[in-house]
């Protein structure tokens, strides 16, 4: 359940981002988006299997 907290809060950081992002205020995206990759990243599993479509989105 724990994890599943995680992609929700790693989610929540994305749509900030993006609505940042809009606006034109790009330091304060960048700030979201890196944040929302270390919660990606931290609870994903060795195979890279966990987040996977999250992680992808967020590098792009």
């Amino acid at each position: 359940e724990v994890k599943h907290l995680i992609v929700k809060v790693s989610q929540y950081y994305q749509t900030s981002m993006m609505i940042y992002y809009h606006f034109g205020d790009l330091q304060s995206a960048l700030r979201y988006a890196q944040t929302a990759l270390r919660y990606a990243e931290m609870f994903s599993d060795p195979e890279r299997g966990f987040c996977t479509g999250l992680r992808t989105d967020l590098r792009k």
